[in-house]
């Protein structure tokens, strides 16, 4: 007969443990609000759900195995769980400090997502260090523990990091030569307006790939997605006019005003029940944004289309946006945001 395993944890591992396991719980419950789908339909087997699964293992694993951890590591370790805690459940939106503070951009993106994202980071960058330091005592690292386990900790986010990338880096399965005369919507998501209330060249690139594929017969009916900016018109009422003076009849275009995020207007086409007519929906973007839409329908159960708009960069805006999207898949993956 085999020895039974015999798990004993000091009552600081077992603390951290219960603390860490409620961290996950709460993690997946706020991935599973912000998706805003049902319970039935949350995918828990999607690859972000599994990035988190992999390393709570890790850190099982490294609790339970542990080779007689130095009490001041476990209480450490304790703290972090801790302090993981209260970053999960202290609110990471700061509309409630000041409404026009809220409404603030950086980068690009509305501040309180940015502050949001900042706010799990953190939480996931933590965590790994716990990973870490469980790791290095399991096979008696002790020298300079604190370095190694912050070492440690960052090569393995900069490797999900690159494996991101690359990842973004896969071409979509389908181009419009692929496409068939069908009743399909074509979908134009919102992307930068300029002061002049023009459209910037990237979501010129999208609109004008739009039209070619309305005038081939590939798409019957153009949604226009993307509410605004501070001084700016919406991005759908700039696309509307700009599809407008290249000819395509109103009664060919339906506009959506208040979304502000890819995420926001992948779930505005799931749950909207008058896009179900349509043969396909047909989302036309930038190559380095495909793969994040695709993540993101797959993630709810939305079945896309993802075509590039064919717009040409420069080597160096080209790999600004890369990695621009890049952090937003990488986010979305672990938090759903």
């Amino acid at each position: 007969m085999m020895p039974r395993l015999k798990i004993r944890l000091s009552k600081l591992s077992f603390a951290a443990l219960g603390i860490t396991v409620l961290n996950i719980l709460i993690l997946i419950y706020n991935k599973f609000i912000f998706s805003g789908i049902s319970f039935a339909a949350y995918n828990f087997l999607s690859f972000g759900n599994l990035i988190n699964l992999f390393f709570f293992v890790f850190f099982l694993t490294g609790i339970i195995f542990q080779k007689k951890v130095k009490s001041k590591i476990e209480l450490v370790v304790l703290f972090i769980s801790v302090f993981n805690l209260i970053l999960l459940i202290i609110p990471a939106d700061i509309s409630f400090i000041s409404q026009s503070v809220s409404s603030a951009y950086l980068f690009g993106s509305p501040i309180h997502k940015v502050i949001a994202a900042s706010h799990y980071l953190l939480f996931e960058f933590l965590f790994l260090l716990q990973i870490s330091f469980l790791f290095l005592t399991f096979i008696h690292v002790n020298h300079i523990i604190y370095v190694k386990g912050f070492l440690f900790s960052s090569n393995i986010f900069l490797a999900l990091f690159v494996f991101t990338y690359l990842f973004i880096l896969k071409s979509p399965l389908v181009t419009e030569d692929n496409l068939r005369e069908e009743n399909n919507l074509g979908v134009v998501l919102g992307a930068a307006v300029w002061s002049d209330n023009n459209p910037s060249p990237l979501f010129q690139s999208r609109i004008k790939k739009t039209f070619l594929l309305l005038k081939d017969k590939k798409i019957n009916k153009i949604l226009l997605m993307g509410g605004n900016a501070p001084g700016e018109i919406s991005e759908a009422k700039a696309a509307f006019k700009m599809l407008v003076d290249l000819g395509v009849s109103k009664d060919k275009m339906i506009l959506e005003e208040k979304t502000t995020t890819t995420f926001e207007q992948i779930k505005f086409l799931f749950y909207n029940e008058s896009f179900k007519q349509y043969k396909n929906i047909i989302i036309i973007s930038d190559t380095f944004h495909l793969t994040r839409i695709g993540e993101m329908s797959g993630f709810i159960g939305l079945n896309t289309i993802q075509i590039s708009s064919g717009h040409k960069l420069k080597w160096e805006k080209l790999l600004y946006f890369r990695l621009r999207e890049t952090f937003a898949l990488l986010f979305f993956w672990l938090f759903g945001i």
